[in-house]
Formats: structure tokens, C-alpha cells, sequence
């Protein structure tokens, strides 16, 4: 048995734990708390304290120091490919022309429902990358990356980790009017896109023979128009739609109506202007409609409306061509009239 002498100032009070320990101690007050205690210890066995005067020391591993965590950060671990539960993913713009960038993003999300932080997804698909392109999402599970394409076509993306993915599609189109088409005559072209504006086209109208059409502004809802002017006069080319049939279109010509009635197929898009002529379009259904719009005269014979696309390929354009400087969407908003 081994006897050491304890002699020690401590704040508050003291305790005693531990086996074969025993012996007596004592504690005198000195004021403000704190106590002088002496005394006896007897201990069994081997030990570690230092005898004499010298204070106890600690045992064990002293606990590290870590700074609160914010929450933000809790989530950042890397979700395994097995608790990724979906991936979204979209092209912005989804229609470009060579050589334009699009933004290639979206997200990786989690059973829960909120985004996957740290998760890595492989792009496939991208003109730079051919063997995909690895990224990882940011806190909120998001991912972005920017392409551009060279040659027009529609083009796949996928992005996934090997168990759950998607997939989009861009569709480049030519850049401009090929060289053997003629440019647009007309000046000062606007797109009109306001609802209200009042038609081309009056009531009471009729189409050409065989079309057996009578414009009524209550029956063909005007959704947008182009205004310049044409030879030094003012022209206008209406779009309208009758709900549940399709698309219509309306010239007129120093302020007499020229032609109303239907384009190439029920649903088209304004892919060139040139000469004096519009060119309507369904390049999926491969339908195309020249449009004079001096006359109204309409031709669809496609040996002499192909050559005025103006550009080469299947893909048609996401811009109007043969309107330089301007970027007008060549899709008519097809169902957004009032």
C-alpha cells in the first residue's frame, strides 16, 4: 500500500472516483469559493500520480476542438449512386445556331425530395467532350455546363451516374440565309406580339377559292404579326389561331387585305423572309408554304418554295431568317392567344 499527501486549491467542490482508494481528507474555506483540502490517500497497486507536491496529472484522450458546422455544410457528403433517386436535365436555349452556346443544366435530387450536394454526374453527349464530361452539383444538387455545337443537326445529352438519368435535345440550325437565296425587299420589319392589336385582316373577308374561309376576329384570335414596309409601302403579316384547328395567317398591303386563310399544315413556323416573299414552314412534316406579300399569292409546290428556305439540311432554323440583325423566334406561339 502506497500513502500520498494531497494538497490542492480548487473552485467549487471536490470528488474522489476510482478503486482501492481510500483515506481521509479535509477542506478549510478561504474565501471566495475556493477551499484548501489536505489529507491522506491510501491506494492499492501501481500508480500513476507523482507523489509529494506535485498536482495529479490527466489521463485519456484530451476531446478535440471543432468549430459549429453550419448547416450547409452538414449535407455536403457525396450521395452515393444508390440514393440518388432522379436527374433533370435541360438545354437553354434548346434551339441555337452553329457555333452559339447553350447552357446545359440541372438537377440531382434525393429520395426526400431536395437536392443531392457533392454528386457526381457524367455528361454525355457534348461536342467538346466524347467521352462525357464528369461533373459534381453544388449545394443545392445543381449542375451547368456550357456547349456549342458546329454543324446543324439535333443533337441527344444525357446526364446520369450509371443507375437514374435523362436526356434532352438541341437542335442546331443553319446560321443565316444560304448564299443563292435573295435577300428580304421590305424595311423597318417588327415583331408585334401584343394580343390586342388590331387584325389585318377585316370581317367578313374570304379566303381564296377552295379554302371556303370567312374571317371573323371573334372566331381567328390574332397571337402575333410582323409590320414594315414594302417598296416604300406599309405591309402587315398576321398569325392567327382558331382553338382546337390550328394556325391562319392574314397579309395585308397598303391597307388592303391581300390573303387570309390557312399555311402549310395546321401548325407551321416563319422561317425566311425573302424578296417579297414570307416563307411558312412544318420541316417535321416537310410541308412549306411561299407567301407573296405584295399579292397574297401562295405557293406550296415544294420544287419552287425549298429553294427559298434558306438554309440546307432537315433541322429548320430558331431564328427567322432574311431579317438581318434580329433574333425573332422563327416558333409562332401557337396556343397563347386570348
Amino acid at each position: 500500500m502506497k500513502q500520498y499527501l494531497i494538497v490542492a486549491s480548487v473552485l467549487g467542490s471536490v470528488a474522489l472516483a476510482g478503486c482501492g482508494v481510500n483515506g481521509q481528507l479535509s477542506a478549510t474555506p478561504t474565501g471566495h469559493g475556493t477551499y484548501h483540502i489536505s489529507g491522506t490517500v491510501h491506494t492499492h497497486g501501481s500508480s500513476s500520480v507523482s507523489p509529494a507536491s506535485s498536482p495529479p496529472s490527466q489521463t485519456g484522450t484530451a476531446p478535440t476542438k471543432t468549430s459549429p458546422v453550419p448547416s450547409s455544410q452538414t449535407s455536403r457528403s457525396s450521395p452515393s449512386p444508390q440514393q440518388v433517386a432522379k436527374v433533370s436535365v435541360t438545354a437553354d436555349p434548346p434551339s441555337v445556331t452553329p457555333g452559339e452556346n447553350t447552357t446545359i443544366s440541372g438537377t440531382v435530387w434525393l429520395p426526400n425530395g431536395q437536392g443531392a450536394p457533392g454528386a457526381t454526374i457524367t455528361i454525355m453527349g457534348l461536342p467538346h467532350e466524347p467521352t462525357g464530361d464528369t461533373v459534381k452539383t453544388n449545394v443545392a444538387g445543381q449542375f451547368a455546363v456550357t456547349a456549342a455545337w458546329s454543324q446543324p443537326g439535333t443533337y441527344q445529352v444525357s446526364a446520369g451516374n450509371g443507375l437514374v438519368g435523362s436526356q434532352t435535345h438541341v437542335v442546331v440550325s443553319a446560321s443565316g440565309a444560304s448564299p443563292d437565296t435573295p435577300g428580304f425587299a421590305g424595311q423597318e420589319v417588327q415583331l408585334d406580339t401584343a394580343k390586342h392589336t388590331p387584325p389585318a385582316i377585316p370581317n367578313g373577308f374570304q379566303s381564296p377559292p377552295g379554302q371556303q374561309l370567312t374571317f371573323s376576329a371573334s372566331r381567328y384570335h390574332r397571337v402575333e404579326g410582323f409590320t414594315g414596309r414594302l417598296h416604300g409601302h406599309s405591309f402587315v403579316l398576321d398569325f392567327y389561331q382558331e382553338p382546337h384547328v390550328g394556325l391562319f395567317v392574314g397579309v395585308q398591303y397598303q391597307g388592303h387585305p391581300r390573303y387570309f386563310g390557312y399555311g402549310p399544315s395546321p401548325v407551321f413556323r416563319v422561317i425566311n423572309f425573302t424578296q417579297n416573299t414570307v416563307i411558312l414552314g412544318n420541316s417535321a412534316a416537310g410541308t412549306y408554304m411561299a407567301l407573296n406579300l405584295l399579292t397574297g399569292q401562295q405557293t406550296t409546290h415544294p420544287s419552287q418554295v425549298v429553294p427559298l428556305k434558306g438554309y440546307l439540311g432537315l433541322t429548320g432554323p430558331a431564328y427567322i431568317l432574311g431579317l438581318p440583325g434580329t433574333h425573332y423566334p422563327a416558333t409562332i406561339p401557337y396556343g397563347s392567344a386570348n
